[in-house]
């Protein structure tokens, strides 16, 4: 009977994606979700927006080297000058007040101030950037796999041990930050598009392929 024992199905079904924002949060609202619902140690939801913003600024600030806030800058080589600039110049047009800090180092650090706004900020929030997965992948130690139009591409770094957590791009391709979703596979398996984030996630359009042949066993 379909009302005897429920448990024995209920337990594969699993949590839809939750309704992504559309704006600059968009990106963080993925990351916490597919931690919370993915990995054990955040299950209890600590790492919520403000929290990813602030796990990115990090990890961004141990990539580059930067010292802390009145730290003595130490001698730079040739070749991470051209790392901060590369990064600065990434999201110019994000953090426009970058241009008027006095040196290269005060640009980083107003890009390092502005990873932290949200989308509650009066200031326009900080929108990721495809590498800023990869920043995150390694401070999480988790392989975001980012799905866009020409395929998808992970962490290179990432151990074969750190578990991949897949997500999407749909955005502005001219200046590459716009929105993110869960990654939704399509019906068919063709990658090069999905369904609505909203309705079925990657883990949850598995699993309910998995809760249908489960029914169909026991029923």
């Amino acid at each position: 009977g379909s009302s005897c024992h429920p448990h024995r199905w209920a337990a594969v079904m699993a949590p839809r994606p939750p309704r992504i924002p559309s704006d600059g949060d968009c990106g963080p609202a993925t990351v916490s979700w597919l931690l919370t619902t993915s990995i054990a140690l955040y299950e209890d939801g600590r790492e919520d927006i403000k929290a990813v913003r602030g796990k990115l600024a990090e990890s961004w600030r141990n990539i580059l080297k930067v010292p802390r806030p009145g730290a003595d800058l130490f001698d730079q080589t040739a070749e991470q000058v051209g790392d901060w600039q590369a990064f600065v110049e990434a999201r110019r047009d994000q953090v426009p007040e970058a241009c008027e800090a006095p040196n290269l180092r005060h640009e980083v650090e107003a890009v390092l101030r502005a990873m932290t706004r949200d989308a509650s900020n009066s200031r326009t929030p900080y929108w990721f950037l495809e590498d800023d997965f990869q920043a995150l992948s390694r401070a999480y130690q988790v392989n975001f796999i980012v799905h866009v139009q020409d395929g998808e591409r992970g962490f290179p770094d990432a151990l074969s041990t750190w578990k991949k957590l897949h997500l999407e791009y749909k955005g502005n391709a001219s200046h590459g930050w716009g929105h993110w979703t869960p990654y939704v596979a399509k019906k068919n398996d063709d990658k090069s598009g999905c369904d609505d984030p909203t309705t079925v996630g990657t883990v949850a359009g598995v699993w309910g392929v998995t809760a249908i042949i489960v029914l169909v066993i026991l029923f």
